[in-house]
C-alpha cells in the first residue's frame, strides 16, 4: 500500500484503516470478504493528481506569503513613523 500512497507511512495506513474500521466497519467487512478487482492504475492516477494538486497548493500559499509580506514592508515604507510617534503599527497590518 505504500508504494500506491508514497506520502503516508505504514503507522498513517494502519491509523486510516483503524479509523475506517470503526466508522464504516460493515462496509471493511464486506470488501475484506468479497474482493473485487480493480485497475490499480487509475488509483495511481488519482494519486497522482492529488500529488500534484497539493504542489499547486502549497505555491499559492508561499506567493500569498510573499504578497503579504511585500504589502506589510510597503505599509512600512510609506507609514515611516516620526520622532515621538508610537512604535505600534495597526494590528490588521501584523497578522
Amino acid at each position: 500500500m505504500q508504494s500506491i500512497f508514497p506520502k503516508m507511512t505504514r503507522r498513517d495506513l494502519k491509523m486510516k484503516f483503524k479509523r475506517e474500521e470503526r466508522v464504516n466497519a460493515t462496509l471493511i467487512d464486506k470488501a475484506l470478504r468479497y474482493p473485487l478487482n480493480f485497475d490499480m492504475s487509475e488509483l495511481q492516477k488519482e494519486a497522482q493528481r492529488e500529488a500534484e494538486m497539493e504542489i499547486e497548493q502549497e505555491e499559492r500559499r508561499k506567493e500569498e506569503a510573499k504578497q503579504k509580506k511585500l504589502a506589510k514592508l510597503e505599509y512600512r515604507k510609506l507609514h515611516k513613523r516620526k520622532p515621538g510617534q508610537s512604535k505600534q503599527f495597526p494590528k490588521f497590518i501584523l497578522e
